[in-house]
């Protein structure tokens, strides 16, 4: 508090009272950007999420279709064997 005082010009209640308003408005600041990277962190994972839903589903598609069972009943009906 002293150096501020003294590099101002400011009395000494006026200095500490400076110092306690920057450290108030860099705590705020901090608490901005944790909020802000903990959105980002958010949104990222669950785009990640539909990325990954997206692509199966894709590649499940292109499998059907590729192999000509697309759109089709997945369970196989077979005829019984007679003996």
């Amino acid at each position: 508090m002293k150096v501020v005082a003294s590099r101002t010009g400011l009395s000494q209640p006026d200095a500490e009272m400076r110092v306690s308003d920057v450290i108030a408005q860099a705590k705020d600041g901090l608490e901005k950007a944790r909020k802000a990277a903990m959105h980002t962190a958010m949104w990222l994972t669950l785009s990640l999420f539909i990325g990954a839903l997206s692509a199966a589903l894709a590649s499940w598609e292109g499998g059907g279709t590729r192999d000509g069972t697309w759109g089709r009943s997945a369970v196989r009906q077979t005829t019984p064997r007679t003996v």
